[in-house]
């Protein structure tokens, strides 16, 4: 009988602990900081990205245009973020999924092995905004502990919103990481 409640308390724990994650807009809560995102590369803690303009409020999904409502996550909102094995300065994303990498290019994504896929240079970079009623959350200077912008060899951004790397350095191309998830 013992052992019957435990297992049963245990249980109940982990529904409690569970429910404390984050699944929808509302339960996200405050991004990780930047320092605390590359602090965590290889852990395999799991993280949910939005971009912080709010013309592209979604989840993202780094395989289309993350959308302009709210939405609930799903298993193809879920990534982590992994130490390059050709570069100790650059970093890879690895979608939860399925195990594989983010291949970036000019103008879309694929995923692929690790050995192919892009290194990323993480910056906290603070996006240009040029409407400031397109800030989401506190405002921009608030939120420069958070953002971060995944950037290829070239130093172009991952832009969310135009698919793909691009110069441009609006809301778009800039993230916030959501954990744990």
């Amino acid at each position: 009988m013992k052992k019957l409640f435990t297992i049963l308390a245990m249980m109940c724990l982990t529904m409690v602990a569970q429910a404390q994650e984050v699944t929808t807009w509302e339960t996200a809560g405050l991004p990780v900081t930047f320092e605390e995102f590359v602090a965590s590369a290889g852990t395999g803690n799991r993280y949910v990205f939005r971009m912080p303009s709010i013309s592209k409020r979604g989840w993202c999904d780094f395989t289309s245009v993350a959308a302009t409502d709210a939405t609930d996550v799903t298993i193809d909102n879920l990534f982590s973020i992994e130490t390059s094995t050709t570069d100790d300065t650059a970093f890879k994303l690895k979608r939860f999924k399925d195990g594989q990498y983010l291949l970036g290019t000019s103008s879309s994504s694929d995923w692929v092995s690790e050995e192919e896929a892009t290194d990323l240079y993480l910056e906290n970079r603070t996006p240009g905004f040029t409407d400031p009623e397109e800030v989401e959350g506190y405002g921009v200077e608030e939120n420069a502990p958070h953002y971060i912008s995944m950037d290829n060899i070239e130093g172009n951004h991952f832009n969310n919103g135009n698919f793909g790397f691009r110069g441009g350095t609006g809301g778009w191309s800039a993230y916030f990481a959501y954990s744990p998830i």
